[in-house]
């Protein structure tokens, strides 16, 4: 939650014709990795589970380009971005982890 958080700051001084645009591409995408998350733990499936972490994945990858994208056109500082994609490797490594686990455990 905290990237979703850090990205919805980030995103506050965006330019106006952008909060809708770019901006809200990113916030969307970055709200999507824990919602897939919560979405998968309420299936009575392991393997609906482990689509929905890769969805997870999906929107965390999108969350990425989406963050380069923005930093080329200057709207989130090189400092921020890399602290964004710390988030964004850090998270994606707890992903492959979680997808990882033995059923049952």
């Amino acid at each position: 939650m905290e990237l979703v958080t850090d990205i919805h700051r980030a995103t506050v001084d965006f330019p106006q014709e952008e909060i809708c645009g770019l901006g809200g591409d990113l916030r969307r995408s970055a709200v999507a990795v824990p919602s897939n998350l919560a979405h998968g733990l309420r299936q009575n499936s392991v393997d609906r589970f482990q689509r929905f972490i890769g969805r997870a994945r999906e929107s965390l990858a999108a969350v990425e380009t989406q963050l380069e994208v923005d930093r080329s056109l200057g709207y989130v500082s090189g400092e921020k971005n890399a602290d964004l994609l710390a988030q964004v490797s850090s998270v994606d490594r707890m992903l492959i982890e979680l997808g990882s686990w033995p059923v049952g455990a």
